[in-house]
């Protein structure tokens, strides 16, 4: 069973941002597009603002469609609205082109500068989720960050979190972690990968460090 246990730890680990968009493109396209509109609808100058988004967006579409568009991408929108930016750089992020060195300093690029924070916790999301660098604790504390946030991506947090804690034996903690999860109104393959989670860590109710123990005692 902690074969199991490892084999499905490990696959999730490594699914790649271009798995993870495809899954939930609606859901992540529809929210982006909720705050770029929910932003100008509430502007002063609603107007001037919307011209600017519209030229803006077209510029984006126009660059994506180039095949250098995930080398170009910072270059690119240097100059653009923060979440117009944002937007690029994860959709650039996440194309077969982009290395993962690169798309790292797209995610970097986003938390640093002045985009919505829902677009920030997705760029954290996904820089927790690939970076090599980025220790145990280190990537518990982001995740962290990211449910406490409330955001529409504190349910993924959540299932990254349980990843975390299964493979320090904490079955419990992750079981606990993931039911949020599973009484949420979120896409289908989310939750039934929370669901296939819990159903592993419910047998694995013994921590290793306490198996270690009992054997040296024996």
């Amino acid at each position: 069973m902690s074969d199991l246990l490892r084999e499905v730890d490990e696959m999730m680990k490594q699914e790649r941002a271009e798995q993870f968009w495809k899954e939930n493109a609606n859901f992540i396209i529809g929210t982006i597009l909720a705050i770029i509109i929910g932003t100008a609808a509430f502007s002063a100058y609603k107007g001037w603002n919307r011209s600017v988004e519209e030229t803006q967006t077209a510029a984006l579409i126009h660059a994506m469609e180039e095949e250098d568009f995930s080398e170009t991408a910072l270059e690119t929108t240097q100059d653009f609205r923060p979440d117009i930016q944002a937007l690029a750089l994860l959709t650039a992020a996440g194309t077969n082109q982009s290395s993962a060195e690169q798309a790292i300093q797209y995610y970097d690029t986003i938390l640093a500068g002045d985009a919505d924070d829902n677009l920030k916790n997705f760029a954290l999301l996904l820089k927790t989720k690939q970076s090599p660098d980025l220790g145990d604790e280190e990537k518990r504390a982001a995740l962290q960050d990211i449910i406490n946030s409330n955001t529409p991506w504190s349910h993924h947090a959540r299932l990254e979190l349980a990843l975390l804690e299964g493979e320090a034996g904490q079955y419990k903690e992750a079981q606990e972690t993931l039911i949020p999860v599973l009484n949420a109104d979120i896409p289908e393959t989310l939750k039934e990968k929370a669901e296939a989670l819990v159903h592993i860590y419910r047998f694995q109710p013994i921590e290793p460090s306490t198996i270690n123990q009992q054997e040296d005692g024996e």
